[in-house]
Formats: structure tokens, sequence, C-alpha cells
């Protein structure tokens, strides 16, 4: 009778354990997904790709409820090493993973990224390509959603609505420019 209580309690605790170690497992991922979190900010606050790319990789790993976070932070640091169209890719994926109020944001960096490769093929004498970088860019901004652009929303916590609306401005006016300077050369 004491060999079986004895058996009975060992199964209790085996079985007890395990949805222990979930939750231990679980607590570990919460708090090293702000400790990425984290890492990520102050790579990007202090200029750093490599940190960055290392954090955002890690994040990437971890954080399977938020995947649009790892590549947002993937595309800063290909903006930190200045490759724009590989910053693109990033923000695009993240875009499409985005929730909410974290489009806006995504949105916001796409379309400076967008406008960057634009200004690239733009100096490189390729008007044409450069015109549909802006292009783009604009079309970017025109499918941001009205919380974007709302005061109060979350979506426009730090701006966002304001700095799509810039960009778009700026758009405009390089696309405008691009076609008063082909109507005077042609002849």
């Amino acid at each position: 009778m004491r060999r079986n209580a004895r058996r009975r309690r060992a199964r209790l605790l085996l079985w007890s354990a395990l949805p222990c170690l979930v939750a231990l497992a679980f607590a570990a991922k919460l708090l090293s997904l702000n400790l990425l979190a984290g890492q990520a900010r102050d790579a990007f606050t202090k200029d750093n790709p490599l940190a960055l790319a290392a954090a955002a990789n890690w994040l990437g790993t971890i954080n399977w409820l938020e995947p649009h976070k790892a590549e947002f932070a993937q595309g800063d640091a290909h903006v930190l090493e200045g490759d724009f169209t590989a910053a693109r890719a990033a923000f695009e994926t993240a875009l499409a993973y985005a929730p909410g109020a974290d489009e806006c944001k995504v949105r916001v960096n796409l379309v400076l990224s967008i406008e960057k490769l634009g200004d690239a093929r733009r100096a490189a004498g390729d008007d044409t390509a450069a015109n549909s970088q802006y292009e783009d860019g604009k079309a970017v901004v025109s499918a941001a959603p009205g919380s974007c652009f709302t005061v109060s929303a979350e979506g426009n916590a730090d701006g966002e609505g304001e700095r799509l609306s810039n960009a778009a401005d700026r758009l405009a006016s390089k696309t405008a420019a691009a076609g008063a300077e082909e109507s005077r050369s042609e002849p």
C-alpha cells in the first residue's frame, strides 16, 4: 500500500513539474524579450548596426508572437549600414505582420527607405527609376490607415502621421520637379 502511495506521489510530482517548467520557460522568454528590445533600442541610438542586427536576430528567434518587431529592428540595422534596399525588404516584411498601431511606425521607416532609394537613383541620373521609387513611397503613405494621422490615436503617438504627411509632400515635390525637368529637356 505504501509502495503504491509513493508511486502515486512520484507520478503527481513528475506531472506537476511539467507545467512548472513550461511556466518558467515562458517567464524567461518574456524577460528576455524586454532585454533584447532594450538592446536593439540602445544599439540604434548609438548607431551600432552590428549590435542591432544581433539583437534583431535573437528577437526573430524567440519572439514568435510579434515577428514584425524583429524585422523592424533588422530594417533599422540595414538603415544604419546604409543598405536601403535590404531595409526596404525588411520593413515590407514587418509591415505584412504589423498589427494596428505598430503599422504606422513601420510605414514611416518604409517610406523613408524608399525615398532614400529614389534619391540614390536620381543622383545616379536615372530619373525614371527615381520616380518609380517615389511613386512607391506615395503608395505606402496613401495605404496607411486613418489612425496613423489621427491626433490622439495610438498609431500616431510619436507623430507618425506628421512624418508620413511630410514624406508624402517631399515625394510629390520630387516627382513634380522631375516632371518639370523632363518637359524642359524635351525639344
